[in-house]
C-alpha cells in the first residue's frame, strides 16, 4: 500500500513539473513573439521616421526609401493590434444589433437590364465532368475547360455565388449561399466581364450577378476593341470574374474588425471559385 501512494506521489510530481514546464515555454514564446512584433513595430515606425525627416532620401549614399509604404504598413499593423482578441477578453465591437439599420443582403441596380440566367438539374442523368482529383492535375487542366456558353455561365456562378436554401424561424427569414460566410452576412458581389454569348448579350459585357433571382444585371456593354485589349494574353473563350465588399454588411455586426472578416472572406471565395469552375 505504501508502495503504491508512493508511485501515485512520484507521478503526480512529474505531472506538476511538465505542466510547469510547459506554462513556462508556453509563456517565453508568448513573450517572444510580443518582443518581436514590438521590434518590427520600432523597426517600421523607425524607417517612416527616417524616411519623413530626409524627404525620402534615405542617409547619404542610401537608396530612396518609400515612406508611404513604410507608414501603410505602420497602419496596417496598428489596425491588427487594435482589432484583435486577447486571452482574457474579446475585441472592442458593437454592444448590440442595431435592426433598425441591418444593411441589406442583395445589392441590385435599379433600371438595369436583367438577363435570367439557368436554372439547371442538380444531378444530371449522365455526365462527362472528371473525377475530383483530376481536377487539381495541372496536365489536364487545358483539356477540361468547357465553352463558354449561357449554360456554362449558369452553371459557374449557380455553383459559386448562388442561393442553396431558405431558412424560416418565427416571423424570420434568411436564405443561405452555396459560398461560407461567417455570420451568413455575404458582403462579397460578383461581377461578370464577358464577351458576347448568345442568350444573354449580343456584345461583349460587364454585368453584375444578383443571386436571389439568378440573373445578371448588365451594367455596360463594351465596344470590341476594347474587350479585345482585356483579353490580350488570354487564351480564347476566357472570361473575367470581379468582386467587391459591402463594407456596411460586416460593419453593422462585428465593428471595427469588419474589414479582418471582408479580407478573409474575400480570399475564402477565391479558393472556392476554382472547385466551382470545374463543377
Amino acid at each position: 500500500m505504501h508502495s503504491r501512494e508512493t508511485g501515485a506521489w512520484r507521478v503526480g510530481w512529474w505531472v506538476l513539473v511538465v505542466g510547469f514546464f510547459c506554462m513556462a515555454l508556453c509563456t517565453l514564446n508568448r513573450l517572444a513573439s510580443i518582443s518581436s512584433s514590438l521590434a518590427v513595430r520600432r523597426s517600421i515606425h523607425a524607417k517612416a521616421m527616417a524616411a519623413h525627416e530626409t524627404g525620402g532620401r534615405g542617409a547619404p549614399g542610401a537608396p530612396a526609401t518609400a515612406p508611404a509604404a513604410d507608414s501603410a504598413i505602420s497602419t496596417l499593423l496598428d489596425y491588427h493590434a487594435a482589432t484583435k482578441h486577447h486571452l482574457k477578453r474579446y475585441a472592442r465591437g458593437p454592444h448590440g444589433l442595431d435592426w433598425a439599420n441591418q444593411p441589406n443582403p442583395f445589392r441590385r441596380y435599379q433600371g438595369a437590364q436583367v438577363e435570367p440566367l439557368l436554372h439547371l438539374p442538380e444531378s444530371p442523368p449522365s455526365t462527362d465532368d472528371p473525377l475530383y482529383p483530376v481536377v487539381f492535375s495541372s496536365s489536364s487542366s487545358s483539356s477540361l475547360a468547357k465553352p463558354l456558353t449561357k449554360a456554362s455561365l449558369s452553371q459557374l456562378l449557380y455553383d459559386s455565388l448562388a442561393l442553396s436554401a431558405w431558412k424560416s424561424a418565427g416571423r424570420s427569414t434568411w436564405s443561405l449561399r452555396v459560398n461560407p460566410s461567417s455570420g451568413n452576412l455575404h458582403p462579397t458581389e460578383g461581377y461578370v466581364v464577358s464577351d458576347a454569348i448568345e442568350g444573354v448579350s449580343a456584345t461583349p459585357f460587364v454585368a453584375h450577378y444578383a443571386p436571389k433571382e439568378h440573373a445578371l444585371e448588365i451594367r455596360a456593354e463594351l465596344p470590341p476593341d476594347v474587350w479585345q485589349g482585356l483579353m490580350q494574353g488570354l487564351p480564347p473563350g476566357s472570361l473575367l470574374l470581379g468582386f467587391t465588399s459591402i463594407f456596411w454588411r460586416e460593419a453593422w455586426k462585428y465593428g471595427e474588425r469588419a474589414f479582418r472578416s471582408e479580407t478573409l472572406k474575400g480570399n475564402v471565395l477565391l479558393v472556392f471559385l476554382p472547385c466551382s469552375l470545374v463543377a
